[in-house]
């Protein structure tokens, strides 16, 4: 090898475990411009290329940075490139004391009009400047805007505040769990609007449905066929509440040999 390839978040300010940078080399021609594309690797990484002009290229998350290098053929070249970035390493958590949420959805939206997404937790680089992070986990939602300077790594949990609800059916208070996927669940806010209307929140189907929710008062509506039924129920954050809704209903199984359907009618 001719070449040990480093990038760092400023000088002397290496990027964190567990962050991928990525390096490359192009052939670097009369004019400046870049060429055919050489070798590459994950840091740390060692090269080998023939002697001779080229751009160094260092990329990690929304950062990247380049650099124009001399190798010979017989010494090896260190060249560091500053990405002029900084390092989030951040985790989603439902409540200050829950585990992290591998559904919580963070979205990170950085300088140059760049975004990308994770799910649970992150490690990125970012450049330096203005990022704003926000955290989405069912129908909660927590945002937060950093100025971030070259070499800051921010290393902290986002709390996005909410509460788990469950949600099944039964056919009478106490009777029989209800084990269909033609149960429609509707999760609405408690206050009614000046209309009359509740906000619906969120949906789901079947059995044993999961929502996360802001803390708050709320009302779930289900439907199954041709019944309904509605349970007011409370969020509190890092909590689960058990919605159980009885649907006061039954089930007729019909046979109609010969036919090619049916229809069921209110008996008034």
């Amino acid at each position: 090898y001719n070449l040990i390839p480093k990038a760092v978040l400023k000088a002397g300010v290496d990027v964190p475990a567990g962050i991928d940078v990525f390096l490359e080399i192009f052939r670097d021609d009369a004019a400046g411009i870049q060429g055919d594309h050489v070798d590459f690797g994950y840091q740390p990484v060692k090269m080998h290329a023939e002697a001779g002009d080229y751009i160094l290229r260092a990329t990690s998350g929304g950062a990247k940075a380049e650099q124009k290098i001399t190798l010979a053929a017989d010494k090896a070249a260190e060249h560091v490139l500053d990405l002029n970035a900084a390092a989030l390493l951040l985790r989603a958590r439902p409540a200050p004391d829950a585990d992290i949420d591998g559904n919580a959805q963070i979205i990170f939206d950085y300088p140059g009009g760049q975004s990308s997404a994770n799910f649970g937790e992150a490690k990125l680089v970012v450049p330096a400047g203005e990022t704003t992070v926000t955290v989405k986990l069912g129908s909660g939602e927590v945002s937060e805007t950093m100025q971030l300077a070259a070499g800051q790594v921010v290393d902290k949990d986002i709390v996005v505040g909410v509460g788990k609800a469950r949600a099944n059916a039964f056919y009478t208070e106490g009777g029989e769990k209800v084990d269909s996927g033609d149960l429609s669940w509707k999760v609405f806010k408690s206050a009614k609007k000046i209309d009359g209307t509740r906000e619906q929140v969120a949906y789901a189907f079947g059995p044993d449905s999961p929502f996360d929710l802001p803390p708050g008062d709320y009302v779930m509506g289900v439907e199954m066929q041709a019944a309904t039924a509605e349970q007011p129920f409370a969020i509190a954050v890092g909590q689960m509440s058990e919605v159980n809704v009885a649907l006061n209903a039954g089930v007729v199984a019909i046979e109609a040999p010969g036919a090619d359907g049916f229809r069921i009618y209110e008996a008034k």
